[in-house]
This record gives structure tokens, C-alpha cells and sequence, in this order.
């Protein structure tokens, strides 16, 4: 689950909502009316804070999204074990990762990388156990 506190992009100084991600569309687009968006598909949600069970995306405040695009983002999020959130976490920092679409593109390819998670076994880091 992601809560997001934004504000129409195009007004700086407009009215503040929370929205809680993952959404159904008739919900969001009824809180984005709230502060003058009539399309949650373009980039015009100024994220002022992000909440979140992955800190790192809190690289997405001070920026403007696609809200489409961060509720897909949740869904996709709410998927993963705990293991799969450490290494969205891991990769995020250690790839640098700052936009929405590589945010996406990675959670599709986290197969790509391990997270060291348990050091009491030496022999077995590098091994998927969570998957055997």
C-alpha cells in the first residue's frame, strides 16, 4: 500500500489529498476532481509526500506522476513477499532508479538480483532459497 499527498501540478498552491494506492479508477478519479484533474493518465499530481513499506519511493516527492501509472505501480507492489520488497529496495538504490517507468520496469524484473538477507549461513548466500 502506497499514501500519496498531492496537489494539482499545474496549481502550486492548490488544496492537498490523500490518496491510498492501490485504487479502483471511479474512487480516484472522484479525489482527483477534489483538486481540478480530470485525467489521472498525464503527469499532473505533485507528490508532496510518499508513505510507503518501500522508503525508496520516497524519490517520487517533489515530482509530478501519472496517478495511473502509481496505482499500477501499488498493485503490483501489494504482490510482492518480503523478499521480493528487499530486493525492489536494493535495486532501486543500487541502479539509481528515479522515474515512474523504471520504478515499473523493474518490479518485472527483479529475477535479476539477490538481497543478502540472513548472514548465519555463509554457504548458502547466493542461493535463492526462497524459491526452492
Amino acid at each position: 500500500m502506497i499514501t500519496a499527498t498531492i496537489q494539482n501540478g499545474a496549481y502550486p498552491h492548490s488544496q492537498l489529498i490523500d490518496l491510498t494506492f492501490p485504487i479502483d479508477e471511479e474512487a480516484m478519479m472522484e479525489k482527483l476532481s477534489e483538486i481540478g484533474i480530470s485525467d489521472s493518465n498525464i503527469a499532473s499530481c505533485h507528490v508532496m509526500k510518499i508513505s510507503s513499506k518501500v522508503p525508496a519511493l520516497c524519490l517520487l516527492e517533489n515530482n509530478c506522476i501519472n496517478a495511473d501509472e502509481l496505482n499500477y505501480l501499488a498493485r503490483r507492489i501489494d504482490s510482492f513477499d518480503d523478499y521480493e520488497l528487499a530486493k525492489f529496495q536494493g535495486a532501486i538504490a543500487r541502479e539509481g532508479i528515479c522515474t515512474m517507468k523504471d520504478l515499473i520496469n523493474l518490479t518485472f524484473n527483479l529475477h535479476n538480483y539477490t538481497v543478502v538477507t540472513d548472514f548465519s549461513n555463509l554457504k548458502n548466500i547466493g542461493i535463492d532459497c526462497h524459491h526452492l
